[in-house]
């Protein structure tokens, strides 16, 4: 009785596994619904995205803010804000925009500082899974549809009105990042923003053609690129 018991259990996972699969892709599902194989490249190329495990460390006059970066969900924007990073491009850049209990808003180097700075281009939205659904998200700010550039804002509270308006990138990691964030006012600065994770080094290497795009206009509007990035 045992062993038929067992037979048929193992008959009914080897059905569940074929009604799993789809045409082509031989997609097949865990019981709680991850793919196990037959990825597609673009999710492939997500997924190693995702193992480098971004964060960011955004220093502040007011102190420092830890963020979770998500390449898997906006991968050309989380690139370009390291790109920027790494170029040292936020570094002694004012908070310009500051609502208390809704935003904070920075990386606009024009002489103005009124919002309307760009890096030299302008990239398209990537809207994904995330969602304003907590305080402490960090997002592209934007002019409209497909229009980011190297503005990031970081909300205080849940802003449902903002989904699929702006892309988020990220989010602070705990409590006292927030308490941090809650402190910033009008012209407070960016001192430096740090990428860490695992062999950061190498990731932008994932977006080599951007890079160089990115490099060619950032220096078309004066300012210094680190060679060596």
């Amino acid at each position: 009785m045992k062993k038929t018991l067992k037979l048929l259990m193992i008959f009914a996972f080897s059905l569940f596994l074929i009604s799993c699969s789809t045409t082509g892709s031989k997609f097949v599902e865990s019981f709680v619904g991850e793919k196990v194989f037959g990825f597609t490249e673009r999710e492939l190329f997500l997924n190693k995205l995702k193992e480098y495990k971004l964060e960011a460390v955004i220093k502040t006059t007011k102190g420092d803010m830890k963020v979770y970066l998500y390449p898997e969900a906006a991968p050309t924007l989380v690139a370009n804000f390291v790109f920027l990073a790494m170029n040292d491009y936020y570094d002694n850049v004012d908070f310009h925009r500051v609502n208390v209990n809704n935003i904070i808003q920075a990386g606009d180097r024009s002489a103005n500082h009124d919002g309307t700075g760009t890096p030299g281009y302008l990239l398209p939205d990537e809207f994904s899974f995330l969602k304003f659904d907590r305080p402490g998200v960090l997002a592209m700010a934007n002019a409209g549809k497909n229009t980011n550039g190297s503005q990031i804002f970081i909300t205080l509270q849940r802003v449902d009105a903002y989904n699929d308006n702006y892309s988020i990138i990220g989010n602070l990691i705990d409590a006292n990042d927030l308490t941090v964030a809650r402190l910033i006012r009008q012209d407070d600065k960016i001192i430096d923003v740090k990428i860490q994770g695992y062999n950061v080094d190498t990731f932008l290497d994932n977006f080599k053609k951007e890079t160089e795009e990115w490099t060619k206009a950032l220096k078309s509007t004066g300012f210094e690129i680190k060679e060596n990035k």
